[in-house]
């Protein structure tokens, strides 16, 4: 299997129209006196097609959380919701609709 572009732990996935997507979660840890802190990683969506066994970045933006949950939405079709999350210091409890 490919590896996707940015290595994550913690994340959310969804599978949606034949594809796997990813968003979110952890990068790493912080340097110096900061390497215990979690670090979040980048807000970007990844969907990757076990097809031809591809990641793709998405042009589209979310919020940079870690640790929250993404299911398709029913009403629309064509998009899936990210619920909730946290950014390190504070939680969430927004609701996102990405248009994919």
């Amino acid at each position: 299997m490919a590896d996707m572009h940015h290595e994550r732990a913690c994340f959310t996935s969804t599978v949606f129209d034949g594809a796997v997507f990813v968003y979110g979660g952890l990068s790493g840890n912080g340097e110096g006196d900061n390497r215990h802190v979690p670090v979040i990683a980048p807000g970007v969506i990844e969907r990757f097609d076990p097809e031809i066994n591809t990641w793709k970045i998405l042009d589209i933006k979310g919020p940079q959380l870690a640790c929250f949950g993404a299911v398709p939405s029913t009403s629309y079709g064509e998009s899936f919701l990210i619920l909730g999350g946290t950014n390190g210091e504070e939680m969430s409890d927004e609701i996102w609709e990405i248009n994919c």
